[in-house]
């Protein structure tokens, strides 16, 4: 059972996800990259929308912080592409 840490933390993850999540469809839509296609966006988007169906199963706060990490490296990434490609 979740600790109420680990659950605000959940719902803090879930947030910073769909945040993610828009700013990739944002770029991809600007760039007119398609979800099918092999570009990494699409795979990055993919790993983003893999953590969030995955952060309800997750009940330690180890887990939230494994998946916080990879959601900054993911944030920091498409704020650069942006920074960068416009």
């Amino acid at each position: 059972m979740a600790t109420y840490e680990v659950t605000l933390k959940m719902e803090v993850l879930g947030e910073f996800c769909a945040g993610i999540i828009s700013d990739i469809d944002n770029y991809m839509e600007k760039k007119n990259i398609r979800e099918d296609s092999k570009n990494p966006v699409v795979l990055l988007l993919d790993d983003v929308l893999e953590i969030k169906r995955n952060i309800l199963y997750q009940n330690t706060m180890e887990d939230m912080l494994k998946m916080q990490g990879s959601l900054i490296f993911a944030n920091k990434y498409i704020k650069k592409l942006e920074k960068i490609n416009g």
